[in-house]
């Protein structure tokens, strides 16, 4: 990367430039340079990486080459504008416009917002309105489930952010993600898509109600057993649950396999129950509804 300017406050004014009623037909590098203060070699490096992540085009006329800004492009100033951002991206769910979402997410992740409050403040609140959509009557199921993959694919988006870096990290830092009823299966897909682009390596189970019964601690034990080697590091196992039958009976069958671990860890996390639980004692913590504590408990066990 050039040095001395971020890279998402360098687009961010390339986007204000280039979307300019001077900028129609695009701009040649030397305009760009004497519009944004710089020099035409830093500029030069900007430009050529913006292109490759596809913010922008350029084509050649004669001996110049001429940049402009491919469809859609828009820039955030974060932390000011997640509530913009999730306006914007609950208006594209409210129109069943994927491609449009899925930039709006894109856009979000080149201007430089977190992993997590892109997750937790944009995309969840958009699944949650779905349901209560859903649920209120608004709203029938084959259009639950197109909008649904629009929430899935926004998540694959961010959670495979920075995979390069994701690689050299991953060892020592394993989460299995489970979903004990299908409304907690949107929230654990979503931490899952947090776990990753923090450089987690997560197994991600999804809806496991169906699979609720006498031999699940068995499954379960046989399963980590395959996919996971102590000596790599601990390995955290959270269920969501939005019901406390569902937590009770994953932390009772899970719960005894962990312990015979000292590297297992249970994280229960109740999220739209019915009524609060407390004195959970077959896990190692509880958390009430807060994906992002998951998280940072997850980052303290793992940095032990």
């Amino acid at each position: 990367m050039a040095r001395g300017y971020p890279i998402h406050d360098v687009r961010r004014r390339l986007i204000t430039a280039l979307g300019g009623a001077d900028a129609k037909g695009g701009m040649s590098g030397v305009e760009l340079a004497r519009a944004l203060g710089m020099s035409r070699t830093t500029v030069s490096k900007y430009l050529q990486m913006l292109a490759a992540d596809g913010t922008l085009d350029r084509r050649e006329v004669g001996n110049v080459t001429l940049w402009s800004l491919r469809p859609g492009q828009e820039s955030f100033a974060f932390p000011d504008d997640y509530f913009r951002a999730a306006s914007a991206y609950m208006e594209c769910i409210r129109n069943a416009s994927e491609s449009v979402a899925v930039q709006v997410v894109r856009n979000c992740i080149r201007s430089g917002a977190s992993s997590a409050s892109l997750v937790l403040d944009v995309v969840l609140p958009a699944s949650d309105a779905i349901r209560d959509m859903y649920e209120t009557g608004k709203i029938g199921a084959a259009e639950q489930n197109y909008l649904g993959g629009i929430i899935s694919r926004s998540l694959h988006e961010i959670g495979s952010r920075n995979a390069g870096v994701r690689a050299s990290r991953e060892k020592g830092r394993s989460a299995l993600v489970i979903a004990a009823d299908s409304r907690s299966g949107p929230v654990s897909h979503a931490a899952c898509s947090i776990y990753r682009s923090r450089g987690w390596t997560v197994f991600e189970l999804g809806d496991m109600s169906a699979a609720a019964g006498v031999l699940f601690d068995l499954d379960f034990e046989r399963l980590a057993g395959k996919v996971w080697n102590p000596k790599d590091g601990p390995l955290i196992t959270v269920v969501f649950s939005s019901t406390a039958e569902g937590l009770n009976f994953f932390a009772d069958s899970i719960y005894p396999v962990s312990k015979r671990s000292r590297r297992m860890h249970l994280l229960l996390c109740g999220r739209g129950l019915a009524e609060p639980v407390s004195g959970m004692k077959s896990c190692d913590y509880y958390i009430d509804g807060d994906v992002s504590k998951v998280i940072q408990i997850s980052d303290a066990i793992s940095a032990r």
